[in-house]
């Protein structure tokens, strides 16, 4: 269990790496919250994966055999000038 307040919630950082690129290997994403949520373990990092898929807002589907692809769900292309 996360035991520090932090100004932005997990779930919503994720979706901010999201936003970046539509999608995001699992482990990429754990890797990169991480660094920001040194607490974070992989049983909440999951559960706030489950909790943004049943709100519909992400998809997880598997990559390969070990892996997992997290995609942002209705995302706007990435205008690049």
């Amino acid at each position: 269990m996360l035991k520090a307040w932090r100004s932005i919630p997990i779930s919503q950082r994720l979706l901010e790496l999201l936003e970046r690129e539509n999608s995001q290997s699992e482990t990429k994403l754990f890797d990169c919250l991480r660094k920001e949520y040194a607490e974070i373990g992989y049983c909440d990092f999951a559960t706030v994966l489950m909790r943004l898929e049943i709100q519909g807002k992400i998809q997880v589907t598997r990559f390969r055999r070990e892996e997992k692809l997290v995609t942002l769900k209705n995302a706007k292309p990435n205008k690049r000038t």
